[in-house]
């Protein structure tokens, strides 16, 4: 993304329902949602996110990370959706979540409703487990179960603000990382 670009970071810890949408609705318009969410115990998380593009040669981005632990589950729904007049739009919507916990569920709900010929859109969910040779290379260093954890969910939530030095986008980050391991 450009300079130029709106750039908006949604935290979301715990039980909780939040719609946020793109809306991509004059030429060249470009916008980044980045929506970093945590669910731990019998936590509920219901995600509902969108980019419209109703404009030519707009540029949307959706990021999604979240970390899941317990019996913590949430639902992420996705949706591009460029309409026809909007030729030459790009868009792209990512899922990542960490399961911490053999119970907890995340079910990824990606779609695309493509009404133009000449633009670009795709999609990518995943969700792992933390990687145990990871843990056992930080536990070998001296560090305990819960440091070596913290280290690499931090490093995991804070990819999805990659480049950016901004404070207030920092300490977003780092309420999602307190919440999801304290």
């Amino acid at each position: 993304m450009t300079r130029s670009t709106s750039l908006r970071v949604v935290p979301v810890l715990g039980n909780s329902k939040r719609k946020v949408s793109l809306n991509l609705n004059r030429i060249g318009k470009e916008e980044e949602l980045i929506v970093v969410f945590a669910g731990k115990g019998d936590d509920r998380i219901d995600l509902d996110l969108s980019a419209i593009h109703t404009a030519p040669k707009t540029r949307g981005r959706i990021t999604v990370r979240g970390v899941l632990r317990d019996r913590a589950s949430a639902k992420v729904r996705g949706l591009i959706k460029i309409a026809r007049r909007a030729q030459g739009s790009d868009d792209f919507l990512e899922e990542r979540t960490l399961i911490l916990g053999k119970d907890a569920r995340i079910e990824a709900l990606p779609y695309l409703e493509i009404e133009a010929d000449e633009v670009r859109a795709s999609h990518a969910a995943t969700s792992s487990a933390v990687d145990e040779e990871q843990l056992f290379y930080l536990r070998s260093r001296g560090l305990n179960q819960a440091a070596a954890e913290r280290l690499l969910v931090t490093g995991f939530l804070r990819q999805a603000v990659a480049g950016e030095e901004d404070k207030k986008i920092g300490s977003k980050i780092e309420k999602v990382i307190n919440y999801a391991l304290d």
